[in-house]
Formats: structure tokens, sequence, C-alpha cells
């Protein structure tokens, strides 16, 4: 197993998977607990926004059951 963390602003890159079986990944994205949801620019934006903001509405606070508090001071 390899364990790479990074920066989603850092570039980087995997060997192509040759094997029969998947690749596991896991991402977490941290982000502002006051961050709000603008109108999606592009398909991308609108395919995460539909999975990973459910609930969440244009111009709100993201708070989701996907978006999790996990610190406040």
């Amino acid at each position: 197993m390899v364990l790479s963390s990074h920066s989603g602003w850092t570039f980087h890159r995997a060997d192509p998977n040759i094997t029969d079986r998947c690749r596991e990944v896991m991402t977490i994205i941290y982000m502002d607990k006051d961050m709000r949801l603008i109108v999606p620019r592009n398909s991308n934006q609108e395919a995460d926004w539909k999975g990973l903001c459910p609930g969440a509405e244009i111009g709100k606070i993201i708070d989701g059951p996907l978006n999790w508090l996990i610190y406040s001071r």
C-alpha cells in the first residue's frame, strides 16, 4: 500500500493501475464552516454539488449530512 498526502493544488500523478482490482482512494477536503455554495460554472462543479453537498442551497452555508463540522473554536 502506498500513502500519498498532499495539498489539492500540488501537481501529482500515479502510475497506471495494471491490476484487475479497482484502486482505492480516500479524499478529505477541508473548508471553512461558513463556506457558501455558489452557482456551479460547469458540469463538474454541478456533479460535486449534487454528490458531495446534498441539500445545500445556492447562497447558503454548506451544512449537510456529508459536511461535518470537525473543529470549532
